[in-house]
């Protein structure tokens, strides 16, 4: 019995050995791994869409002019001036080519953030259990997922948990080093600066004992302020608005206007809403925040995290304390966007590294009950990277199909004045009309949006009865009155714009549609001037140059 408890002992001892000290070349393992497998899931010449074409093409007309452009008013423009930069230091021949140089750039720094993902969890746990809560982050198919997107929530979080783990030192240098990244966080999205109030509270609590302690405090503002306010400045000195403060006040007065006075937006789904709009505004955030949460925890730690959230609770100390504060603070924007409707995960994305965090008291709680912590990691591992891979291929998209689907948008936008929307296609109408100008950039509108200035858009509903039509170029849109032929709306078309209509094989477009793609010699006045057969491509789709002239032969 004594030997085989010895034995045991040993077996644990050993396990704890190799994990402690061999951490450096795990965490390098990890590090090589968690790459390897976003190069696997990188959409290689596949351009940006919405919000992240905005921030790479900010970035790039910032290279261009060698300084802020005094034109564009981009909310959390950190992550495109940080891009700026190394293009200017990388000279690459075309558009793609600095698309997939922002995606790089973005899987490097996704994996990189392992490292203090590693020491912020080694402030509450050994170094064998910390490089789980590594594991769990670098290898989260969601953290991956979004790596590749190469939007500014990858920077942020590298930032953020830089920012937690310095703040959690005990030193008053570790102090002001995190209030500074604060001030970068800040910069890289504006919501960083809500996160003032709860360092601040948290540093009177912590330092208090610390003599000149408010002394110290200002020190460390004044370098939160120091890297803010240059930007600040600029925008308010090109804009009349500092872009950090107005954008968190724009929030609270379109939440008085229009949720609390119930005034009519146009653009929110509490406009249909007659009665209690305040309630239900608050219900839908619930009901959202958890519907992404159990989304977003699935699958491996929808079965870790509870435990540690009951643990985080229980006996509070002031490293708990700060997860527990900052945690409700981090959700409060993921609230109010879900509140509002916006579906999508990228709100909490913040949150994994204390997601992994919390994951850890119960692998802590198995560690203390088994001496062979060896197999468990081991067996953890191989769960944690099973489960992620598994997501990641079901998840996957059909890579050959968008780079086709993106090739008939270029020519849409090469041939074609005025077009008629192929969703969900035609959302890379945008990025070639970008890659069409390059190396120019698109226009922007009011809300630091890029917008098309070559090609109409028109949306037409077919349905029986209901013939009409709108369109849009930028930021204007024009609807029409409803028509009884088919005839009569396309002769309201000639004198709008419209020149080509793109049709695929989708089912579900419109009888018209699907007809003249079968049998396109039914309509004369629809001449084919492209098919995607001819390049080989995977997405089957023609596009027809409409001759106006014999309109009245075809329909």
């Amino acid at each position: 019995m004594n030997k085989n408890s010895n034995l045991s002992e040993d077996l644990g001892q050993t396990s704890i050995d190799f994990f402690t000290k061999n951490r450096f070349f795990i965490l390098i393992a990890f590090v090589t791994l968690g790459f390897l497998i976003r190069i696997n899931y990188f959409p290689f010449h596949i351009p940006f869409e919405q919000d992240v074409l905005d921030f790479f093409e900010y970035a790039v007309k910032t290279k261009n002019l060698g300084m802020i452009p005094g034109d564009w008013f981009l909310a959390n423009n950190g992550w495109s001036l940080f891009l700026a930069t190394i293009f200017s230091f990388i000279h690459l021949d075309n558009f793609l080519d600095y698309v997939n140089l922002q995606r790089t750039i973005s899987i490097i720094i996704s994996v990189v953030t392992i490292v203090p993902v590693y020491f912020f969890c080694k402030k509450f746990f050994d170094e064998k259990i910390a490089l789980i809560g590594g594991a769990l982050f670098i290898f989260n198919p969601i953290i991956i997922d979004s790596s590749t997107i190469a939007g500014t929530h990858t920077i942020f979080i590298f930032t953020g948990i830089l920012a937690f783990y310095f703040f959690l030192r005990d030193d008053l240098k570790s102090a002001y080093i995190s209030f500074a990244i604060l001030g970068i966080l800040t910069v890289i999205r504006y919501e960083g600066l809500i996160l003032l109030i709860p360092f601040t509270i948290l540093y009177f609590i912590k330092f208090r004992n610390e003599s000149k302690y408010f002394l110290k405090y200002i020190i460390s503002l004044s370098f939160f302020l120091i890297i803010i306010l240059p930007f600040s400045i600029i925008d308010l000195d090109n804009f009349g608005e500092d872009g950090l403060v107005s954008h968190i006040f724009s929030n609270l007065k379109h939440v008085d206007k229009h949720i609390i006075q119930e005034k009519y937006s146009g653009d929110d789904w509490t406009d249909d809403i007659e009665e209690n709009v305040s309630s239900m505004f608050v219900v839908k955030g619930f009901e959202n925040i958890f519907k992404f949460l159990g989304f977003g925890l699935f699958p491996v730690l929808l079965f870790l995290v509870p435990y540690g959230i009951f643990k985080i609770f229980k006996k509070i100390d002031q490293k708990k304390l700060f997860i527990i504060v900052i945690s409700i603070t981090l959700l409060i924007p993921a609230f109010y966007a879900y509140a509002r409707d916006f579906q999508d995960i990228k709100f909490l994305l913040i949150m994994y590294p204390i997601f992994s965090l919390l994951s850890l008291y119960i692998i802590e709680k198995i560690h203390h009950k088994t001496t062979r912590t060896n197999t468990t990691n081991v067996i953890l591992l191989f769960l944690i990277l099973t489960s992620s891979i598994i997501i990641l291929e079901i998840d996957k998209i059909d890579y050959e199909y968008e780079r086709d689907s993106f090739t008939v948008a270029n020519k849409v936008v090469e041939i074609a004045d005025g077009y008629l929307v192929y969703s969900p296609e035609s959302k890379y109408i945008k990025a070639a009309e970008a890659k069409y100008k390059w190396p120019d950039v698109l226009p922007n509108n009011k809300d630091g949006h890029v917008i098309r200035d070559k090609t109409l858009r028109f949306e037409i509903d077919f349905s029986e009865n209901n013939l009409s039509w709108k369109y849009n170029l930028g930021e204007e849109t024009l609807s029409s009155k409803t028509f009884e032929t088919l005839y009569e709306l396309f002769s309201s078309l000639e004198k709008e714009g419209l020149t080509h209509i793109i049709i695929d094989e989708d089912e579900d477009r419109a009888k018209f549609l699907s007809e003249a793609f079968l049998n396109p010699k039914k309509f004369p006045f629809l001449k084919e001037v492209y098919d995607s057969s001819s390049d080989q491509l995977s997405y089957n789709v023609k596009i027809f140059e409409i001759n106006y002239n014999k309109l009245e032969y075809g329909i």
